[in-house]
């Protein structure tokens, strides 16, 4: 199968952890180590950058560093509703939203 080397990669440096396996994928494609082709009518990889990449020793900090990558308003919103456990209403992201239009 087209996919089984990149599978079996990111198995490997995720030891097959959930999380770990969509937050990998996930910053292999905002980092464009892994992009659609048109073309081909397929998603296309590097296996050798992909096999040159340091993963960290754990979610965390895979997580953390693809935090690190958005904007320190978008940062800033996050602190706030990390603050609110789980789960959240829209409307308190609203009134964010408004603070943050205004100049908070």
């Amino acid at each position: 199968r087209i996919v089984d080397e990149l599978a079996a990669v990111v198995r490997k440096k995720t030891s097959g952890h959930a999380l770990y396996v969509v937050e990998m994928l996930n910053s292999l494609l905002n980092e464009s180590f892994v992009t659609y082709s048109t073309q081909k009518c397929q998603y296309v990889w590097d296996m050798d950058r992909i096999d040159f990449i340091r993963t960290g020793d754990n979610v965390a900090e895979l997580i953390s560093s693809n935090l690190s990558s958005l904007t320190l308003e978008s940062q800033h919103v996050l602190r706030i509703l990390s603050c609110f456990g789980l789960q959240t209403d829209i409307s308190l992201l609203e009134v964010l939203e408004k603070k943050f239009q205004k100049g908070m």
